[in-house]
């Protein structure tokens, strides 16, 4: 997974072609946090949440390691699981980590219910 992406973080139609393989569920910043502008004032994710199956996989970039899986989680609880693991590893300060895990909660359910669509 970490060996197919680019060193660097990812632009926003990189991540979304991510989208288009078959082993990937989704693909999306992990949080608000995640994106942050680079020099072209263009967002760059330097976080994701990946899902494949029933789990949800966590990377993160590092200007000297590059990618790095954080966490896989259980499907359990898997996308709080992973986003919590992204807040605690980059020592994010946000403000309503509720807030966050509700919008990617919903997000990961709509993204779910239109791939049962196709």
């Amino acid at each position: 997974m970490v060996k197919g992406l680019p060193d660097r973080p990812l632009s926003h139609p990189e991540a979304a072609s991510l989208n288009q393989s078959d082993s990937i569920g989704f693909v999306f910043p992990a949080t608000p946090h995640s994106i942050r502008d680079d020099e072209d004032n263009e967002g760059s994710i330097y976080d994701l949440l990946i899902t494949s199956g029933e789990s949800v996989s966590a990377l993160v970039y590092d200007e000297d390691k590059g990618w790095k899986v954080v966490t896989k989680t259980s499907p359990d609880n898997p996308k709080e699981a992973a986003i919590n693991d992204v807040i605690e590893y980059r020592g994010y300060d946000i403000e309503d980590e509720e807030k966050v895990l509700k919008f990617v909660t919903e997000l990961y359910g709509a993204l779910d219910e239109l791939s049962q669509m196709e």
